[in-house]
């Protein structure tokens, strides 16, 4: 299997200071910070919680589809909440062009989950204005 190609996450981002990470189940709906998808009562997702240098209170939900294709396509290090999607469709790949241009069967492979494999392509399949599956 040949390398994705992409790359993104890590660094440049907000300095979190006691950061917290777990999965929750959801006492209400809430947003994806990172697709704004719905997040419904009783699921779970990813909950993410800390404080800026300020001292003031972080929290980030994402759905656990995003976490995966995040978790997934991270180059490592601290993972920069809030730019998955734009990191994907415009500056995550290699040499500073979008990472979909480099997206490949390795990149889906490398995600965890059957439905944030699904996430992934039909995201991917929106951007090249193609039908999703």
């Amino acid at each position: 299997m040949t390398d994705c190609g992409i790359c993104i996450g890590g660094g440049g981002g907000l300095d979190i200071r006691d950061y917290a990470a777990s999965i929750v189940e959801a006492r209400r709906d809430y947003r994806c910070y990172e697709c704004e998808r719905a997040i419904l009562t009783g699921t779970q997702y990813e909950k993410v919680t800390g404080s800026d240098e300020r001292g003031g209170l972080l929290t980030y939900r994402t759905c656990l589809d995003c976490m995966n294709i995040a978790k997934g396509l991270s180059c490592g290090g601290d993972r920069l909440h809030g730019s998955l999607w734009e990191d994907l469709e415009e500056s995550g790949g290699i040499d500073g062009e979008p990472a979909f241009d480099e997206f490949s069967e390795a990149c889906v492979a490398k995600v965890e989950t059957a439905s944030a494999k699904a996430y992934l392509v039909e995201r991917w399949c929106i951007w090249k204005g193609l039908e999703p599956p």
